[in-house]
């Protein structure tokens, strides 16, 4: 019951764009689908009860409902051959097909009027039948109404499935199941087709879900769904997930992206498929899947639970000021001995939490102010700093600038509705930073930049104030001003010489093997550091996140044998060699641009 749509003559016609948003490459994808899900997941939290569970599955279709199955996709097959080849052939030869499936409970549903798309506010219709159009706001995670595109990106069928049960007399009480799938404008036996196609009950004015009982019973129990009759909130299926999506890359990315919200204890989630050993994440246990993340960032998990059980009232209301919005030393200027006082805790290891308000004036409304709350400790024991910023439970990741030299771990909570509101306003569609010129948070409040820009310089200004004198110094800050004179000195012998390592990049592959001289002599037990960036200008910076990231494997890769790898940073790891038959093979890289490397013998 797919229902596809000529395209009009009328008009300007559009593919769907949406994507370059959130998924520059397909290996992101996972990290995308579970922020976009998981927001929308609480975003639509019951207001009566007090956390939101969320089950992610993936498994292959049981052969008891392959005839379900395969009468679902038949009718949008054809289209995606017509619209995506490569993707059709993918699909053709993918074998045991598999369902990801998404389903949240005690959420609300996708409430609203399932015969109009006429209404703003209603979810249900901007959910399944609007892209760009969303009802969110108060602080809400989302807003764009376009991250939800990444759901049928997620599937080698540009396909997805769903099922919603609402709560409330002026919804329909009965389960309502829809489809949908995004395509380009395509021909197909003559007539050209809209991008974007419905699965449901088509009427002459509208596509309505299925609603018959029996038929959405048949179609949940194909798709593996768990949800029992009255129980509320949104099942979703997506046929054939694109390799990149598995379980494990899943639970990476929830723990990554949602560990505030869990050891909050406002979110579980449960990952189960085949050949996987099902896990259920909890404040209780989510440190114990942080091992891959590395030493710091299971470091930063600790402090995170410190922090989040900090009572209110044993914050430390820092002096408002809105004509002066920095934390500087003058925000103590009446009370210096408080701030004596909080470095020595600070240098002591004291974790330090504050209430900071800033000044909001909506357009709409009366001025007054938002509170944050800021949470730092003194970390000697993390190879680098780590600062977080969380706004209505989704992390705002691309914030973070601390630094090797900063060595604290720092937190930075926005929760109430009208500050949230001003900061959501302020991020892009991704919703990984905050943006002091936006102009939708320009256009609803007055000064908006000025605040915008004192949230996002909260953390670094409160760790220079507390840290002054204290801290190592960062050696290489100003070297792009200030270059140091080179010294007339041979290079290091050990530095990718043939004689004590030989380095082979290619195609966007590096290998490490030791060098092949007669007069090398054995490296067995040394430890070595490896570092890799794209050559750049000269006084361009060497690396950037955006180029690559060794922590994001897939899609990069370190392989080892003879030898082993830890302390894995971006463009940087240490490894010991156990073996002088040893292999390191790193990649991949950018077959297009030309690697720096190196590596050196620890001295």
């Amino acid at each position: 019951m797919w229902h596809p749509r000529e395209l009009s003559n009328f008009g300007v016609g559009m593919d769907p764009i949406h994507d370059n948003f959130f998924v520059q490459d397909s290996a992101q994808l996972a990290e995308s689908l579970v922020r976009e899900t998981l927001q929308n997941s609480l975003d639509a939290k019951d207001p009566e009860l007090d956390v939101v569970r969320v089950r992610f599955s993936v498994k292959s279709v049981n052969a008891t409902h392959r005839n379900v199955f395969d009468a679902l996709m038949k009718g949008i097959l054809p289209h995606l051959r017509a619209a995506k080849p490569a993707l059709y052939e993918s699909v053709n030869s993918y074998g045991v097909p598999k369902i990801l499936v998404i389903e949240d409970f005690g959420t609300t549903g996708l409430e609203g009027d399932e015969a109009t798309k006429q209404d703003d506010e209603n979810h249900f219709a901007n959910f399944w039948r609007f892209v760009g159009r969303t009802e969110k706001g108060g602080g809400r995670g989302g807003s764009f109404g376009i991250g939800k595109v990444v759901i049928p990106m997620s599937s080698l069928a540009c396909t997805f499935f769903g099922v919603t049960i609402r709560a409330g007399q002026q919804f329909s009480p009965e389960p309502l199941f829809m489809g949908q799938a995004m395509l380009p404008q395509h021909r197909l036996n003559g007539t050209n087709i809209e991008p974007f196609i419905l699965f449901g009950v088509e009427t002459r004015d509208i596509i309505l879900p299925v609603s018959d009982p029996a038929v959405v019973a048949t179609y949940s129990s194909c798709l593996d769904f768990k949800r029992i009759p009255n129980q509320l909130g949104t099942s979703i299926a997506i046929p054939y997930p694109a390799k990149p999506i598995t379980c494990e890359s899943i639970l990476d990315a929830v723990v990554k992206h949602y560990f505030y919200t869990i050891i909050k204890g406002q979110l579980v989630v449960e990952i189960d498929g085949d050949g996987f050993e099902s896990v259920t994440l909890t404040r209780g246990n989510i440190r114990n899947f942080a091992a891959s993340h590395g030493a710091d960032f299971q470091a930063l998990l600790g402090f995170v639970e410190e922090a989040v059980d900090v009572p209110e009232e044993n914050l430390l209301q820092l002096p408002y000021r809105p004509e002066d919005l920095a934390i500087d030393a003058d925000t103590f200027e009446s009370e210096p001995a408080v701030l004596e006082e909080l470095r020595k805790k600070y240098e002591a290891g004291h974790l330090l939490s504050f209430v900071y308000s800033l000044p909001l004036d909506p357009v709409d409304g009366e001025p007054g102010c938002g509170d944050l709350h800021l949470y730092i400790r003194k970390a000697p024991e993390v190879s680098r700093g780590l600062d977080v910023y969380m706004r209505s439970g989704i992390s705002v990741y691309a914030n973070s600038v601390f630094k090797e030299s900063n060595k604290s771990l720092a937190l930075l909570v926005a929760d109430e509705e009208l500050i949230c509101e001003l900061l959501r306003l302020s991020e892009g569609p991704a919703h990984n930073t905050w943006i002091y010129s936006s102009n939708k948070a320009a256009t609803a409040y007055r000064g908006a930049s000025k605040s915008i820009k004192a949230a996002k310089n909260a953390l670094r200004e409160l760790h220079a104030l507390l840290a002054v004198g204290k801290e190592e110094q960062d050696t290489s800050a100003f070297a792009k001003f200030f270059p140091a004179p080179k010294k007339e000195v041979d290079p290091p012998p050990i530095e990718g010489k043939p004689d004590r390592f030989n380095i082979v990049a290619s195609g966007g592959v590096v290998t490490i093997t030791r060098g092949r001289s007669t007069a090398n002599p054995s490296l067995v037990g040394l430890s070595a550091k490896f570092s890799v960036n794209y050559v750049s200008p000269p006084g361009a910076k060497k690396y950037s996140k955006i180029d690559f990231d060794l922590t994001k494997r897939p899609p990069m890769s370190i392989r080892a044998s003879g030898a082993s790898f830890h302390d894995v940073t971006g463009n940087k790891f240490n490894f010991k060699i156990d073996d002088d038959e040893f292999q390191i093979v790193v990649g991949a890289f950018d077959k297009l641009r030309d690697l720096e490397v190196r590596v050196n013998l620890d001295s």
